[in-house]
């Protein structure tokens, strides 16, 4: 049995920056061990359903790290492992191989799985789900023999997916049960303009329905919807959420609630144990309740964060939830919550694709939407503004042609 002080379980992006923080923090040769059931080093995953997919990048360009600094750091890396139990009293993994390993720090950044669609025919070949670089691959290899695809949810990884295989050609068809794309921002404007821009690039929309089945065998030929329609198709991509990798932790003395608990400092229930990215619940500082985020940014920052907390920084992950997407020639990014908010402003022109949306609670702003052609100073001042809850002048913040700044204070 080999023992390591540090052990991160799991592959991801907040796998791989942990590690590179670790190393950061002066970690010695062999201290480090990654335990890793992916087939390749940590990626940063956002490519998979951009650049990637769309064969614009090339494999090793989104590593975090490549091979040559694992070994040169000392870290040992275990790819293709599977841990088949654990031992949290006595601190030990079980491997697939029958091998066990000893740990004094666990990190969790298992990550999460995609959900299935738990429909008839879900489970054919020509059914996929996006999550890592062999789910791209068996896309892209797809979708290069075939003139059909059919894409199902309609929030990051529907639209991101739909986007991009319209680019390369394909006659998409993109099937969500809302009435626009990006329906939890609740912006009725933005919902019509999601809508335009992807008729604008001929994909066909069918709104406020579900997939009821999809037949054909061994491969799907056409999808059943729950409004009756059926649509002919040579390939399925879903995208409708993930669950957090907590099966091997139930049943433990580890607090789970639709993933592993932490408080302020990423460590979970157990000690010793701590979890990062998008398997970890943690309290958000900014607006007063625990969340999971599943989007790159969170897994990147809090993977950081937690392997400065294991070697002796200890400061809260205060964390402002932060995405960010490209569709066709849309880039954006959004901050904050939408949840509380009781009214939002439209600055800009969301005709032409150059515009801002702020939400608001009372006279706070709690989250903001930007493209990727408004001003700067715009977006900075609603982020200072949401982390300090600097209450502001609705009037002001509502004439839409002034100047975003202090005048709205």
């Amino acid at each position: 049995m080999k023992n390591y002080k540090y052990i991160i379980l799991g592959g991801g992006t907040a796998a791989g920056y942990a590690a590179d923080e670790f190393v950061k923090q002066g970690v010695a040769t062999d201290e480090l061990c990654i335990v890793s059931k992916e087939t390749t080093l940590p990626p940063d995953r956002p490519p998979f359903s951009k650049d990637y997919l769309r064969e614009e990048m090339e494999p090793s360009e989104f590593l975090i790290n490549d091979e040559d600094f694992y070994s040169q750091k000392g870290i040992d890396v275990l790819l293709k492992t599977q841990v088949t139990g654990i031992d949290l009293a006595n601190k030990l993994l079980e491997l697939d191989s029958g091998e066990q390993l000893g740990y004094e720090y666990l990190l969790i950044a298992t990550g999460a799985t995609p959900r299935n669609l738990g429909i008839p025919g879900a489970s054919n070949e020509n059914v996929f789900y996006l999550r890592d670089r062999q789910d791209a691959d068996k896309i892209i290899e797809k979708a290069k023999k075939i003139e059909k695809a059919l894409v199902i949810g309609g929030q990051f990884i529907g639209t991101e997916v739909a986007a991009s295989l319209s680019q390369l050609g394909l006659d998409v068809t993109f099937v969500y049960p809302d009435q626009a794309p990006m329906s939890n921002f609740n912006v009725k404007e933005l919902g019509e303009y999601f809508i335009n821009l992807f008729k604008k690039n001929n994909v066909t929309l069918i709104p406020g329905t579900k997939v009821k089945s999809l037949e054909g065998n061994p491969e799907v030929t056409k999808a059943i919807l729950e409004n009756g329609q059926t649509i002919e198709t040579e390939m399925v991509v879903a995208g409708i959420g993930v669950t957090p990798n907590t099966a091997l932790f139930e049943g433990s003395e580890m607090k789970i609630d639709d993933g592993i608990i932490v408080n302020e400092y990423c460590e979970t229930s157990v000690e010793n144990v701590y979890a990062a990215g998008d398997v970890a619940r943690f309290p958000d500082a900014f607006y007063g309740h625990t969340r999971r985020i599943e989007h790159w940014d969170n897994a990147f920052q809090m993977g950081q964060h937690a392997a400065k907390v294991i070697t002796g920084y200890l400061e809260p992950y205060n964390y402002l939830p932060f995405f960010f997407s490209d569709v066709f020639d849309l880039s954006y990014e959004f901050y904050g919550d939408v949840s509380r908010a009781q009214n939002y402003i439209i600055r800009g022109n969301i005709d032409e694709g150059d515009f801002s949306i702020l939400w608001t609670e009372g006279d706070l702003i709690i989250a903001g939407f930007f493209t990727a052609s408004r001003p700067e100073e715009e977006k900075e001042k609603t982020i200072e503004y949401i982390k300090n809850k600097t209450f502001i002048n609705q009037k002001v913040l509502a004439d839409t042609d002034a100047p975003f700044g202090e005048d709205v204070i």
